[in-house]
């Protein structure tokens, strides 16, 4: 796997997770790893 799908795939998984745990704090934590994720996966789908 590329190393930018990799990140793409942790930090979804993270963000996802954290907003699944609730609390107003990892409710942030989760939309900004999930913004970080589509990053990697957007950055990743222009080098296809």
């Amino acid at each position: 796997m590329d190393n930018d799908l990799k990140l793409a795939a942790i930090f979804g998984a993270v963000g996802i997770v954290a907003l699944i745990i609730s609390g107003e704090v990892f409710y942030i934590l989760g939309g900004i790893a999930l913004i970080i994720g589509v990053v990697f996966f957007v950055k990743w789908l222009v080098r296809q």
